[in-house]
């Protein structure tokens, strides 16, 4: 705790631009907030302290967005990911930290080929191009993002705590307007996170510790989500497209790295 005291205003900055990031995807929080939280704190307060933050703020969107939310588009996503949660946790002591992040850079891989393939054929569209000289997706990738790819973020979820990658590619498949898309996203995170809280609590436990760093950060929580919602409406489409594919390709960087820095450190 003294460490994140002799830091705070760092911190609170940290944590303003993640759930002002948050705000204006619809995820994302976890993307700014862990990689600099894990300097000091260990690794399960972060996904806890995370947690409590990213339902909080995921929350509050839902309350303003839930009349644009697209519930059957929700209950799909919700229905298709809770078998997740029992066998991620079952087998979460079984797998190493390296499978379960190759598993997330393969479905992160899988939702980045998936949006650039959608946007792809929208231009096609435009230029008036027939169905037939579309680039045509393989079936397995057509099956994992449109079956799978709910599952995926429940696994994401119970495991790294990061539903955000494998769900967004999922929802972008059907064409939703802007306001949609970061409603029914915010719902599935509100309902995720809400799962990920309640095994933490019941299964792992939650301490103290964990509830007294995130009130320190309900200010700056508050704080970006004000500027998210003075900013979201001078978003743009393919504004919020880019910054999508850029938040999901620096996800992938990172996991690549970790995962380098985790082989690397392995003794054959």
């Amino acid at each position: 705790m003294h460490n994140i005291m002799n830091f705070y205003e760092l911190l609170f900055v940290i944590v303003l631009l993640s759930a002002l990031l948050n705000s204006i995807l619809g995820f994302g929080f976890a993307i700014i907030f862990s990689p600099v939280f894990l300097t000091f704190l260990e690794p399960k307060i972060v996904v806890q302290v995370s947690g409590l933050l990213t339902l909080f703020v995921v929350l509050i969107l839902s309350i303003f967005l839930f009349k644009f939310c697209n519930v059957r588009l929700l209950k799909k996503a919700i229905l298709c990911s809770l078998p997740a949660y029992p066998l991620g946790y079952l087998i979460l002591s079984e797998l190493n930290s390296i499978s379960i992040k190759l598993i997330a850079f393969f479905v992160v891989f899988l939702t980045i080929k998936s949006i650039f393939s959608k946007e792809f054929k929208k231009v096609y569209a435009k230029q008036n191009i027939t169905l037939s000289t579309y680039p045509k997706d393989k079936k397995y990738i057509k099956f994992i993002i449109n079956y799978m790819a709910p599952f995926f973020a429940g696994f994401l979820n119970i495991t790294l705590a990061m539903p955000g990658p494998a769900i967004v590619g999922y929802f972008r498949n059907f064409d939703l307007d802007q306001k949609v898309l970061k409603s029914t996203l915010a719902s599935f995170m509100t309902i995720s996170y809400f799962i990920l809280i309640g095994i933490q609590f019941f299964f792992i436990g939650i301490s103290t510790e964990t509830f007294s760093i995130a009130k320190l950060f309900i200010i700056p929580v508050l704080a970006g989500l004000f500027l998210g919602f003075l900013f979201r409406n001078k978003v743009s489409e393919k504004f919020y497209l880019i910054i999508t594919i850029v938040i999901l390709i620096t996800i992938l960087v990172s996991l690549s790295i970790n995962i380098s820095k985790n082989l690397s450190n392995l003794n054959f």
